[in-house]
């Protein structure tokens, strides 16, 4: 395909071939007239040498007498004479690239008439406007009857006339040479210009920069290159942004398989209980931190390494294994082992792994230490048995509630007697007091055997512990300090078993500090909860009773102290109102008792 050039390149182009086209004819022109006159003149010389033989002499290059130059609108033109002596007339004659143009016989000066083979004085021959005749005779050899010929073209005009041939065949060369030069510089950087933008953009979309375009205006090669690379870039774009939009994908997607893979690992590492993979071999694929803590390392140096040999301390294993029937019928076995390094014994359990094409790769097991399983076991139990207690005291409390109720009115009827004697008033006291109590354990077991419905309205916490610390510990209001510093919103909660959690810990707290203390109650405001803190100067608890304090029935008072169902009912009703119970105790130094609320 061949290179078009722009529209200045093209003007320039043209003028140049014009003016080269003038200027080459002209010269061409030139030439040939310059030729023609050439050869007229050596006739001339010859035509000059044999009338000299004629009159016995002949005339050199230097005779010859240079005739003057006449210019009409640019052009030069010569003239020859040839007169006749005798009849006192010259014929003159107009020499140019036309040919002869005049052929007249004006009148001679009479000073251009001289003696016979003499040379003629300097005369001239004035100019017929009329006639159109032109010339200036300088010099004449002169002999009666013949033919002599006046201002022949001498050597160095002749020269002059070379020169100036030559010095235009120059000029013409050099204007020439210029115009090429100059129309390759305009071609040049025609190219250069195009070339520059095209690798700016080549490196510009090297860069990144895939949404560049060249300017595919020019109707040339470099056009339709631009429009081509404007095409190629714009495929590079599209193939770019799909290629952006994969990358993101896949880089959200590898987020969440490394996001899953923490919460993955994270969660295998913090399973309490021994659990590991192993491959077909039995060698560590996996290892929780709970196992290799065990073995006394880290969970990386165990992998590879044998489970036999690291925990059961052989190398061979036993065909009756778990582990080894899971690998051999590819299904879930459970057993009872004990490790030699471990304490204690455990449940083993295997379960087969199969990757995407269903082909079995390795083995899970999981060992759960029955010591915790027997507690949950017991735990389980207890609960049942607990569920069955509560039904039974249920029941017992529809019993006694009639009976108990009457029995108090009629102690009460008692007592409003005034004439009643002393002893029999303070047995009655005793009576009253006593059946207050049995009401006491009776609606603790109601609260206990039934299920909790709160029914819930909008309250202020502070003022509701204000009100059962008023209500039910008046004698005890020098040692009880509630810290107002700090404001709570109102909250959803159901008044009345709320109130009965609230009196349940203070009873404790009370009872701990009977023999000296101080108890303090604050509270504090989180950003979606709200929290009362009981705390105590008294007796305080073991760990291993405050981890018990919940639990139904337990207690460490005397009998006839209490029941073991305050801290277990007020748990219940924290629970059900989406709230948690905390309790922390140190012996000798007091007891933490801190009740969290939503808001």
């Amino acid at each position: 395909m061949q290179y078009r050039f722009s529209r200045k390149v093209t003007v320039y182009f043209v003028l140049t071939v014009v003016l080269t086209v003038v200027l080459l004819l002209a010269f061409i022109e030139r030439s040939s007239s310059i030729s023609s006159e050439n050869q007229q003149l050596s006739t001339l010389l010859s035509t000059m040498r044999i009338i000299h033989e004629q009159l016995g002499s002949s005339p050199s290059e230097s005779d010859v007498i240079p005739t003057v130059r006449l210019f009409s609108t640019g052009f030069p033109r010569e003239l020859f004479l040839v007169a006749k002596p005798e009849e006192n007339v010259c014929k003159m004659v107009f020499y140019s690239k036309m040919g002869a143009i005049s052929d007249e016989e004006p009148e001679l000066p009479a000073s251009f008439v001289m003696e016979t083979n003499k040379l003629a004085p300097v005369g001239i021959i004035p100019r017929n406007k009329a006639k159109r005749t032109w010339g200036t005779p300088l010099a004449a050899y002169c002999q009666s009857g013949k033919y002599v010929i006046i201002g022949l073209v001498p050597g160095n005009v002749l020269k002059v006339e070379r020169e100036y041939l030559l010095l235009i065949g120059g000029v013409f060369l050099a204007f020439v040479i210029i115009v090429a030069i100059l129309l390759g510089i305009a071609v040049s950087s025609e190219l250069t210009s195009s070339l520059r933008k095209f690798l700016e953009g080549v490196q510009r979309v090297a860069d990144g920069e895939f949404n560049f375009r060249l300017d595919e205006s020019s109707n040339d090669e470099f056009g339709l290159l631009a429009s081509n690379f404007n095409k190629m870039t714009n495929r590079i774009s599209l193939y770019n942004k799909a290629l952006q939009d994969r990358f993101n994908e896949l880089k959200n997607l590898s987020q969440i398989v490394f996001q899953s893979k923490q919460e993955w690992q994270q969660t295998f590492d913090n399973i309490s209980d021994i659990i590991c993979i192993l491959d077909e071999k039995f060698n560590f694929r996996k290892v929780n931190k709970r196992l290799a803590a065990l073995v006394g390392t880290h969970p990386r140096e165990l992998i590879g390494k044998n489970f036999f040999s690291v925990v059961m301390g052989r190398t061979k294993p036993s065909e009756s294994s778990a582990i080894v029937k899971c690998r051999n019928f590819k299904t879930s076995f459970t057993e009872e082992v004990t490790f030699p390094h471990f304490k204690g014994s455990y449940e083993l359990t295997t379960y087969p792994l199969y990757d995407t094409n269903e082909n079995f790769y390795g083995i899970v097991v999981y060992a759960k230490e029955e010591t915790e399983i027997k507690h949950l076991k017991q735990r389980l139990s207890q609960a049942e048995k607990l569920a069955t207690l509560g039904g039974f005291a249920s029941g017992i409390v529809r019993e006694l509630d009639k009976p108990l109720g009457v029995i108090t009115g009629y102690v009460e009827l008692a007592l409003g007697k005034e004439e009643l004697p002393d002893e029999a008033r303070t047995n009655l006291e005793v009576a009253l007091q006593n059946a207050r109590r049995a009401r006491k354990i009776i609606d603790d077991l109601v609260l206990f055997s039934k299920p909790l419905v709160p029914t819930r309205n909008q309250q202020n916490l502070e003022e509701l512990v204000h009100s059962v610390v008023a209500k039910n510990f008046s004698d005890e209001l020098s040692r009880i300090h509630i810290d107002n510093s700090v404001k709570l919103p109102d909250i959803f909660i159901d008044k009345e078993l709320t109130g009965i959690a609230l009196k349940n810990i203070l009873d404790n707290a009370v009872w701990a500090t009977r023999k000296g203390g101080e108890i303090n109650i604050k509270f504090s405001l989180g950003s979606r909860s709200v929290s009362i803190e009981v705390s105590d100067t008294g007796v305080g608890m073991l760990n291993e009773i405050c981890q018990r304090a919940t639990e139904p029935f337990f207690t460490t008072k005397d009998i006839g102290e209490g029941t073991g169902l305050g801290l277990t009912i007020a748990d219940n009703i924290i629970k059900v109102h989406g709230g948690n119970l905390q309790i922390s105790s140190e012996k000798g130094v007091g007891t933490d008792v801190t009740v969290t609320l939503p808001l």
